[in-house]
């Protein structure tokens, strides 16, 4: 016959397991849930640091779409499709490497092999031209980074010829930016185009559509190439979210090893 001590040791066997066992289950599903809440977090974050989500497509932004063969010139605007000249001809609609006469040669692009101009021509009168084209993609309210390069026709080697050129850009649509003008002088060395600068410059889009204006009014031509636009760099509200974000994956990293300790 069993004593009364051990039908209680019976008893509370199962009772004691019970207990044991639960608080495993459960720490185990908080683990799930952090777990996979961790990976959401990251990725809110990242989605979060990108200001800009989209970045719009510009059309022939090297102006290499319509290859041309010799003499590497031409004055055909059909030649430049993406784009829309007014004003000035100047002396052509684009340009190839390649490219020789009295003068000097075309020996280099800003980017790929071609190019084009703005500007009175070789007379040497003034003359202002203008290329523009509607970007589409813009996410209104953002800000944007528009990049170009420039570079002027005659080095120093014909010091009558040797002057500053300036580009405008400027935004005839979809944007609330300023317009803003870029200055080249004339490099040492050689004739047409020789040295091609980078230039960049912000803007805010107020439109999913945005017509930027290239202009100059120049004499002789200045070279415009290699057209970008790319998403601006997060502002530092957005970095602060991050590190805050960052700064909460370490507490909950420190207190599961403390749990788990």
């Amino acid at each position: 016959m069993e004593s009364e001590k051990g039908k209680r040791m019976k008893m509370k066997i199962p009772f004691r397991k019970s207990r044991e066992t639960a608080p495993i289950h459960q720490a185990g599903s908080r683990m799930k849930v952090r777990a996979l809440g961790i990976p959401a977090f990251l990725a809110a974050v990242v989605l979060l640091s990108t200001e800009a989500g989209a970045v719009p497509v510009i059309s022939n932004p090297s102006f290499e779409q319509v290859q041309i063969g010799s003499p590497f010139f031409s004055t055909n605007v059909s030649n430049v499709p993406g784009w829309t000249r007014t004003g000035a001809v100047g002396d052509a609609a684009v340009w190839r490497i390649g490219y020789v006469d009295g003068g000097g040669s075309i020996i280099v692009a800003g980017e790929g092999e071609q190019f084009t101009t703005m500007g009175g021509g070789a007379t040497g009168v003034t003359g202002e031209t203008h290329w523009s084209q509607t970007i589409t993609g813009f996410d209104s309210g953002q800000n944007y980074v528009l990049g170009f390069m420039m570079a002027n026709e005659h080095g120093t080697v014909t010091p009558q010829f040797a002057i500053p050129q300036t580009i405008t850009i400027s935004f005839t649509s979809g944007s609330d930016t300023a317009p803003q003008s870029f200055t080249e002088d004339s490099p040492p060395g050689d004739n047409y185009w020789r040295v091609w600068v980078a230039k960049s410059m912000m803007f805010h889009a107020t439109d999913s559509n945005v017509t930027i204006d290239f202009s100059a009014n120049t004499p002789y031509d200045v070279g415009l190439d290699n057209v970008t636009v790319s998403a601006a760099i997060p502002e530092p509200e957005t970095y602060a979210l991050m590190l805050a974000g960052l700064g909460l994956l370490g507490i909950i990293a420190r207190r599961r090893k403390y749990k788990a300790a």
